[in-house]
């Protein structure tokens, strides 16, 4: 089926993993149960039981470390969730509405099955990319009733049938990254 694409709108948001780790450690996993989709809780590569369990040297109340004093597996965990708030955040400046619950939403990534070795021809040359990483980008899926209604009011406004979202979302030192497009799709007959 044929279609052309416009753009519904574009979002952009940093947060500051330090300060996610500081909530982290003073509202424990409470805080992270409140905000994020079980699905993405339950792709966290760490478990927040194992780094931020009682036996552990450093107090969960310590606000004051450094990025190199922190616990790694803590850090990790922060700089998931801190990458993940970003992308909600960002989704909710390219929909233009904000207020929407953030477990409307989540973050995923899939992993394709394919082995096979490929080469990308583009005239005479050929890339052999045996030899690169695969990356697998994260997608975002929204699911919920209210943002659905606020996506299908904009895809009405808009004459499209359909929507795609683009995330990439990235993290240095102590900053996530996320941007966010949203695409309607608009069908040829």
């Amino acid at each position: 089926m044929k279609y052309y694409s416009t753009i519904l709108g574009i979002g952009i948001d940093t947060v500051s993993i330090q300060r996610f780790h500081k909530l982290i450690n003073k509202r424990g996993e409470k805080f992270i149960h409140r905000l994020f989709h079980p699905k993405e809780i339950e792709s966290c590569p760490v478990s927040f039981s194992l780094a931020f369990s009682s036996n552990k040297e450093q107090p969960l109340n310590s606000d004051n470390k450094s990025i190199d004093e922190v616990d790694p597996l803590q850090w990790r965990i922060s700089q998931y969730y801190a990458s993940r708030w970003a992308a909600k955040e960002a989704t909710l400046k390219a929909l233009g509405f904000g207020g929407i619950g953030s477990k409307e939403m989540y973050v995923y990534k899939t992993k394709h099955s394919n082995n096979e070795e490929s080469i990308i021809n583009e005239g005479d040359n050929e890339l052999n990319t045996n030899n690169l990483t695969k990356l697998y980008p994260p997608k975002m899926k929204l699911e919920g009733k209210q943002i659905n209604a606020i996506l299908q009011n904009i895809i009405k406004e808009r004459n499209a049938d359909d929507y795609k979202v683009y995330l990439s979302i990235s993290h240095d030192s102590d900053m996530a990254i996320a941007n966010v497009l949203i695409e309607a799709i608009h069908h040829l007959e």
